[in-house]
Order: structure tokens, then C-alpha cells, then sequence
């Protein structure tokens, strides 16, 4: 009786787990989701996906729908892994004030909630949700009951917003799009900048690119090699390559070469193998063919470079990137020089901010932040 009941349980499962998707139950949720959004944004920015509308949490300077007819800049600022979107909104839009750039900016903030801010916030099923660190490197947003058994990808989120500058009714004098982002953010911004399809099109708008990388914990290569931890010459890691990691890294942070992290270090977002939905809709070549002409700024700061900074990814496939976020910045310069020679310095720079460790707050209000590069736009 005991076997049958086991057997009969076992049999359940997918059948349980599928009526828990219907109810918008969260399945296979990381720890990381018990986080919630300390604030949400009031605003909501209409955004369809076929037939199915979302209203997606943004905090702004100006509603989309009213447009702006002095703006020469937008600036579309993403949020941190403390998911403080009405934070990092305010912050740029104080920078905003300070340079004296208000009647020519427009600043907007797109949040991504995560599954707890549901209740949290009280969130209308129109509001879609992400499972925290996905919404971070474009990944879809959770498939639940109702509205959001559609899912959307953060990355589309930020087509859709670009899309409307293209209404020149509404924005006549925009000529610059800068997308910004700190830490998690970073990480965000350097993956849309790389596999982003709207880039091109914003260019025959009329509409200039830029994407401002700040302090992400690890970026996307464009290829398989990764710097080694004994001597950063980029080559294709192996076994040794892990021994010689371990070789720096104290016996509780080892990593084992046969770990799915160690073997799949260059799947998505970590690398371009298996890529997720969003990235896949362009072939390879495209991808990396695109980037080596779009305008990219990486700024890290000085004192970043502590190895249990909070948000810190110590997995395999990140450390093969090197140990500190200062580092792995100033690999991942190496690396795309690599890939693209010293041509990716007409297009792309890295700026190094002196006294700024992983503070948010201090990469956006200090003055030799790198903010001249998201507000004076000088290519």
C-alpha cells in the first residue's frame, strides 16, 4: 500500500506543478525572490504584446504620452539589484538639475517587479513580474494566471520605450537615447547593448544610441576565451584554468571543474551559447557584427574591488572573469579589444571613477562620475 501511494504521488507531481502555474503560483523561485521592491513607481507606460496589454511601472520626468518639445536627450536609467527603480530615477534626475540640463532631458525609469511585490504592492494582474537577477539580463517575465500567462522580456520593455521617441509629434527636437544602469543595472545595460534589435532602427529615426555599463558584477563575451587568473592572457578555460582559479581563492569559494557553472561558463548571460529567448531572435554573426560599432561606455569604480562586496557573483563562471568587479571591468576592455582590435576604441570607452567603491548613489552624483558621458553626449 505504502508503494502504491509513493507511486501515485510521483505521478501527481507534474500535474501539481502545472495547476500551480494556472493559479499563479511561483514555481522553481530562487532565494533571491524572497526579495520586494522597497517602493513602486505610480505611473504606469502602456505596453502591448500581441493582443495582450501590460501596464509596466515607471517613474519619470515627463509621461510619455505628453512628450516633450524641448528635449534634445532622453535618458532611460534601470534600477539595481535593490530594485530602488524610484532611487536611481531620482538620482539621475538630481543630476539632470545640477548640470542645468532640465528643458532638455527627459528621464524615465521602467521597474521590473518580482513575484512577492504582487502582494506586496498590491499589483494589478496587468503588471507583469520577473524572477529576481532574470529581469537583469532580459530574461521573460514570469508565466502566471490571467494577463500574465503573456510574458514579455525586460529587454522588450525598453524597445517598446524607444519606440515611442520615434513619435516626432510628441518628441520633434530628441536626438540622443542613453540607457544607464548601476551594478544590476550594468549588467543589464551591457547585455541590451549587445544583443538589443532596435539599434539600427533608432538610427534611421533619427535617434543616436548610447549605453552607459556602470559596476555590473560580470558582463557577456563574445566568445569563448576568458582571461587566465595567472598571467590574463584570453584563452579557452580548461581543467588547469580552474586549478589555477582555486590557487587564489580561499578552500570555501573552490570551484569544481566538472559543475554545470564551470562546464556551460559560456552559456547565456555569461556568454552566447544557449541563448535565452530575447538575444536568440538574432543570429550570432548579427550580434557581434552590430556591437563593434555602437557606442558604449564602461565606467568601474577605483575602489571597487572588494571581494565580498554585497551582490558579488563568486560562481565559476564569473570568477573566470576575474575576482573584483574593478577586474573583471578591465578584462572584459581586454577582451573586446581582443575580438574587435583596437578599433573598439573609436566607439566604446572604459573610464575608471577615482575614490567610488560600489556606492549607486556615488556613481551618479559624483563629479567625476562618468555622468558627462550619459548627459554631454560628446561621440
Amino acid at each position: 500500500m505504502m508503494i502504491r501511494k509513493a507511486v501515485l504521488l510521483l505521478l501527481m507531481i507534474p500535474l501539481l506543478v502545472s495547476f500551480a502555474v494556472l493559479l499563479g503560483t511561483p514555481v522553481s523561485l530562487n532565494a533571491e525572490s524572497e526579495k520586494t521592491s522597497p517602493q513602486m513607481c505610480e505611473k504606469r507606460m502602456n505596453v502591448s504584446v500581441g493582443s495582450q496589454q501590460f501596464a509596466i511601472p515607471y517613474c519619470r520626468s515627463r509621461a510619455l504620452s505628453d512628450g516633450h518639445s524641448t528635449a534634445l536627450r532622453a535618458v532611460i536609467v534601470i534600477q539595481s539589484s535593490s530594485l530602488n527603480t524610484g532611487d536611481c530615477y531620482q538620482w539621475m534626475w538630481e543630476t539632470v538639475g545640477r548640470a542645468n540640463k532640465q528643458n532638455i532631458t527627459v528621464v524615465y525609469a521602467p521597474q521590473f517587479p518580482v513575484y512577492k511585490d504582487i502582494a506586496a504592492h498590491n499589483l494589478q494582474n496587468n503588471v507583469p513580474v520577473w524572477e529576481d537577477s532574470e529581469w537583469a539580463v532580459g530574461g521573460d517575465s514570469l508565466k502566471l494566471s490571467g494577463a500574465r500567462a503573456t510574458q514579455i522580456s525586460s529587454f522588450e520593455v525598453i524597445d517598446k520605450l524607444i519606440k515611442a521617441f520615434y513619435d516626432r509629434q510628441k518628441f520633434p527636437r530628441l536626438q540622443h537615447v542613453v540607457v544607464v544602469g548601476q551594478s544590476a543595472g550594468g549588467q543589464f545595460v551591457n547585455r541590451y547593448a549587445i544583443t538589443n534589435g532596435i539599434h539600427e532602427e533608432a538610427a534611421r529615426k533619427g535617434l543616436r544610441m548610447r549605453y552607459v555599463v556602470m559596476n555590473p558584477s560580470h558582463y557577456l563575451y563574445l566568445d569563448n576565451k576568458r582571461p587566465s587568473p595567472v598571467d590574463t592572457i584570453l584563452r579557452v578555460p580548461n581543467a588547469m584554468t580552474i586549478f589555477a582559479l582555486n590557487n587564489y581563492l580561499p578552500a570555501a569559494e573552490h570551484h569544481d571543474a566538472n559543475s554545470a557553472n564551470c562546464k556551460n561558463y559560456n552559456h547565456y548571460p555569461k556568454g552566447l551559447e544557449s541563448l535565452w529567448s530575447y538575444p536568440a531572435r538574432r543570429t550570432l554573426s548579427t550580434i557581434k557584427n552590430n556591437y563593434k560599432t555602437r557606442d558604449a561606455r564602461y565606467l568601474a569604480g577605483a575602489l571597487d574591488k572588494e571581494r565580498n562586496s554585497a551582490g558579488l557573483s563568486k560562481k565559476c563562471s564569473s570568477d573566470l572573469q576575474g575576482f573584483v568587479r574593478l577586474t573583471r571591468a578591465n578584462l572584459y576592455w581586454k577582451h573586446l579589444k581582443d575580438i574587435y582590435t583596437n578599433d573598439i576604441s573609436r566607439y566604446q570607452r572604459i573610464l575608471i571613477v577615482p575614490g567610488i567603491g560600489h556606492g549607486s548613489e556615488n556613481m551618479f552624483k559624483h563629479p567625476k562620475g562618468g555622468m558627462e558621458h550619459v548627459l554631454d553626449y560628446v561621440p
